[in-house]
């Protein structure tokens, strides 16, 4: 599978993130424990965004996995359902939490089969992208792409399993029990400048998923 930059997880702190709340009665969790949707297409795993080089060059790139993490088997497809919106909403003027650019990414299935997404909202774009999963969709300096990755989260599991069981601090820094585990992600690239949309220069950003029908 194809591995997300390994910077993810510390680049984070560059970045605000906030939990949006779209209903009155919001289920969350870390990682992959959520009650009743634990590893469904509504399920989000993790948002990372980080941003790379300088000046007119410098790119924000944001990451939501979901559906995971599971393991890898031989033809193993990303998880996808027509019926759940993803959105990854960007506050980048006040750090008031209120989203000033709304991305959306929905799934569909064609009469063979095969899945595509639609994004839409991306900054930088004058349209939605549309193309099949498992491909990088480009449109000048952005691109996007959906697909099976191997898991970036890194995490001691049963360190914290023994921690909890045993009341005694049981770490281990090295041990990951995530690895080699796939989840489906969507990776998104656009100008740096286009999220900013001429505002300042810190962004606020967060990923929901909504379960819409039809």
């Amino acid at each position: 599978m194809k591995r997300i930059l390994s910077t993810a997880l510390a680049a984070t702190a560059a970045m605000g993130l906030f939990l949006a709340l779209a209903s009155e009665r919001t289920v969350a969790a870390d990682h992959n424990d959520p009650p009743t949707i634990a590893g469904t297409a509504e399920d989000i795993g993790d948002f990372f965004a980080w941003h790379t080089g300088t000046g007119a060059d410098q790119k924000l790139i944001m990451v939501f996995t979901f559906a995971g993490p599971v393991a890898p088997v031989a033809g193993q497809a990303g998880t996808y359902d027509p019926d759940v919106l993803y959105g990854v909403h960007i506050d980048n003027d006040d750090g008031d939490a209120l989203a000033n650019n709304d991305i959306w990414v929905r799934f569909a299935q064609n009469d063979l089969g095969e899945w595509g997404m639609q994004v839409q909202g991306v900054p930088g774009t004058t349209g939605p992208l549309v193309g099949a999963v498992e491909t990088t969709i480009t449109e000048g300096d952005v691109s996007v792409r959906a697909g099976l990755f191997d898991d970036p989260f890194f995490f001691d599991l049963s360190g914290f399993v023994e921690t909890l069981n045993t009341q005694t601090l049981s770490f281990d820094s090295a041990n990951d029990d995530f690895a080699g585990s796939n989840i489906t992600a969507v990776v998104i690239e656009t100008p740096y400048a286009a999220a900013q949309g001429g505002a300042g220069p810190v962004l606020n950003l967060w990923a929901t998923a909504a379960r819409i029908g039809s």
